[in-house]
């Protein structure tokens, strides 16, 4: 729905017609997408899974920390194949639910240039999302040196002198 969405009826034709595993046509290598996730989700419209792309990565480097590094690659690379199939597929959905609404005409036509098409605001909040993570990245990077390691004579140094300060107090 909207200007420019030819790009993506052909991809839903070729995903129909079999010829799904063309890598220039179908979902094939959406780059905007696996590198400029957030960006891209949100312009799309597809604010819940943009939301989901933020805070599931946030989860499992809880869980697993040693683990996140090595799945980042491979989930952008997941991205770039999947994404334009992925939004062809939410945005049929979208269609056949305002269809198979009973409204006129002329109402069904606004609500479906309403769901469709892209956002300029969603885009932009993607990229402030993406540009505050990317910054939260260096901003980690450059804090890592400043506080002294478990074996750094400073720290040996302080519990040493904390523990000796707590005996003290309790007359040990």
């Amino acid at each position: 729905i909207g200007k420019n969405s030819d790009s993506f009826v052909d991809i839903y034709n070729k995903t129909n017609s079999g010829n799904r595993y063309n890598w220039f046509g179908w979902a094939g290598v959406n780059i905007v997408a696996g590198l400029f996730a957030y960006p891209w989700f949100f312009y799309r419209k597809l604010y819940l899974e943009g939301a989901a792309l933020i805070l599931v990565p946030v989860m499992i480097s809880f869980v697993f920390p040693e683990f996140m590094s090595k799945v980042q690659t491979g989930f952008g690379a997941l991205l770039m194949f999947f994404s334009n199939q992925y939004y062809t597929q939410q945005s049929l959905k979208k269609v056949k639910a305002i269809e198979a609404l009973e409204i006129p005409l002329e109402e069904r036509d606004v609500l479906l240039k309403s769901k469709g098409g892209v956002s300029l605001f969603g885009g932009i909040l993607g990229t402030i999302i993406f540009c505050s993570l990317i910054g939260l990245f260096f901003l980690d990077a450059t804090q890592k040196n400043t506080l002294p390691a478990c074996d750094a004579e400073l720290t040996k140094n302080l519990v040493r002198s904390s523990i000796l300060e707590n005996l003290r107090k309790r007359n040990v």
